[in-house]
């Protein structure tokens, strides 16, 4: 049990090691036990997919997010898509959904109170997207778009996992990532059904102001809080999956993570907390429509070094991007990429996803890494 100063203590790493029995707060509702709750989150990440679909991502944020990664506020009141009224920031709900095929991308906000209906089985926006839960066992996810690249959607049936990784677990902060299987039935540009069988993950999380933290403070930290990078990495013909990323903020060391699972138990194999070091070989300055920057790497290395080995690298990552860039949370990016992956000395191929923050990423420029003999694919998310 990690204590965090002053918050309470850290229950991740306790709850990651038991049966997953947290279904009753998959809710969105801001009044849900232990709230009211100022924001809460669900995504799912599906990292591998045949051509030309590569990955799916879904990305739902419910309630006024005050981190500057996931922040949305163009569909806020006075922004350029408002969809809540003045002082309704509470209300907002966003929904993003991308595949790497050509016209696949979807992002809009929503007002919950007149535009959703929402219940702690069945979540609605619209007809665009819903998503129906069935615990303990499955979920279905529904998209029939209408916006970005043309019409497009979706049906994904999935297995829940009956163990779930806990990135934290505080009295103000959960999150968490379950294993998920299934099957998605879509369709790709020429009209063509396809019907996929998957692995993937499902997430939640949900999140409050600190009592015990001044509210300038938490304002402070949550807006400096503009740096985030996740990846889901479903290791080729194998039952692993690898969950890693990074948060920034101006007020505390860089928040970092490695997780290593497989897929048909949920059982955690390694988890790294401080060890993951990311290096850029080559990146591009992004600007979307509303003028806000970011540079996003092209070629990177995700490394973990075990101290306790001389550091000599015990999960390693290299990726290069090969696909259009989608919209992200808070103006972030989602996109594919092929792998190269290299675990406790041995070499795989894979695929992953990743997400990347709204803001010009500042990282460690390194030549190009070492090729391994087994190419992956990888999605970004």
């Amino acid at each position: 049990m990690a204590p965090q100063k002053g918050l309470g203590p850290n229950l991740a790493s306790e709850r990651t090691k038991q049966p997953f029995t947290a279904w009753d707060i998959i809710n969105p509702d801001v009044a849900a036990e232990g709230g009211p709750w100022t924001w809460t989150h669900y995504g799912v990440y599906i990292p591998r997919l045949p051509a030309p679909f590569q990955y799916l991502n879904v990305l739902v944020m419910f309630g006024a997010v005050d981190l500057s990664v996931f922040r949305h506020d163009e569909y806020l009141a006075g922004g350029a898509h408002a969809v809540v009224p003045e002082g309704g920031a509470e209300r907002l709900t966003t929904v993003m959904s991308s595949t790497a095929a050509e016209g696949q991308t979807f992002s809009r906000g929503y007002d919950s109170e007149t535009q959703c209906q929402l219940s702690p089985s069945s979540l609605r926006w619209g007809r665009d997207f819903a998503m129906e839960m069935s615990f303990p066992r499955t979920a279905r996810v529904r998209a029939s778009f209408d916006g970005g690249g043309g019409c497009w959607g979706y049906t994904l049936d999935l297995q829940l996992g009956q163990t779930a990784v806990w990135f934290i677990s505080v009295p103000y902060y959960d999150h968490f990532s379950l294993p998920v299987t299934g099957t998605l039935c879509i369709a790709d540009g020429g009209g063509a059904e396809h019907r996929i069988a998957i692995s993937g993950a499902l997430e939640f999380a949900r999140c409050k102001k600190p009592p015990s933290i001044p509210a300038e403070t938490h304002r402070a930290v949550a807006k400096s809080t503009n740096f985030f990078i996740y990846h889901v990495v479903a290791v080729r013909d194998d039952d692993v999956q690898i969950l890693w990323g990074e948060v920034r903020n101006a007020f505390a060391p860089p928040r970092k993570f490695a997780h290593v699972r497989r897929v048909s138990d949920g059982r955690l194999l390694e988890s790294f907390t401080t060890e993951l070091q990311l290096q850029v070989a080559r990146d591009e300055l992004v600007t979307d429509a509303m003028g806000r920057a970011t540079r996003v790497p092209r070629e990177f290395r995700a490394v973990v070094a075990a101290k306790s080995r001389g550091d000599e690298p015990v999960l390693v990552v290299a990726g290069t991007v090969n696909s259009s860039l989608r919209p992200g949370a808070g103006g972030g990016y989602v996109a594919g990429y092929e792998a190269r992956i290299e675990y406790r000395g041995r070499q795989y191929r894979g695929s992953a996803s990743l997400s990347s923050s709204p803001r010009c990423l500042v990282l460690t420029p390194v030549a190009n890494s070492q090729s391994c003999r087994e190419e992956a694919h990888s999605s970004s998310v």
